[in-house]
């Protein structure tokens, strides 16, 4: 398995179709339906035939000492908006293991990828999402928030933008040197 990036604690391998059963499972657990307002759908069989190369960035983070999967990261492939997603399993939430391979997951998008900048959105209720993405250089883009009706309540939400350019990611070195 190549790896794509790592630090000292985490490391990206290319996602593929074996990783398909525990992706599920992960998008079938009600906090990460929350924060996405999302319920899938979708079978297995259909989750599991999508085409891995309609994403040009999809990889699992391991986590080195353990050498378990601990999520995901997924690059939407829209050209014009490119956004960065994650998913966390749920036993390694609020270990700051997120902040940490989101930053490998930039890096990547920017030193490999080339990409002049990055976007993401957070639901209002997300304070760690908001937390991570500030902490990480991005910027608010009011313009961008859009409301939708919640998958659960069905009351009003609204998802916040953020959006990041690749040269006040670099400039905040710190970082990628932790």
């Amino acid at each position: 398995m190549c790896t794509l990036i790592e630090d000292r604690y985490l490391r990206l391998v290319p996602y593929t179709h074996d990783d398909d059963k525990a992706m599920y499972k992960c998008l079938k657990e009600k906090g990460t339906q929350l924060g996405f307002n999302y319920i899938i759908t979708e079978s297995f069989e259909e989750f599991s035939s999508i085409d891995l190369d309609f994403y040009p960035f999809w990889a699992v983070i391991i986590h080195k000492k353990t050498n378990q999967k601990i999520g995901y990261l997924r690059l939407s492939p829209f050209k014009s908006n490119p956004d960065l997603s994650i998913w966390i399993l749920k036993q390694y939430r609020r270990k700051g293991l997120g902040t940490r391979a989101y930053t490998l997951g930039l890096t990547y998008c920017f030193e490999t990828l080339h990409l002049p900048e990055v976007v993401a959105g957070s639901y209002e209720y997300n304070e760690a999402s908001h937390h991570m993405l500030a902490k990480l250089g991005f910027k608010r883009v009011p313009s961008h928030d859009l409301n939708e009706r919640s998958v659960f309540t069905g009351k009003r939400i609204k998802q916040v933008a953020y959006q990041l350019d690749q040269s006040t990611f670099t400039s905040l070195s710190y970082l990628r040197n932790n």
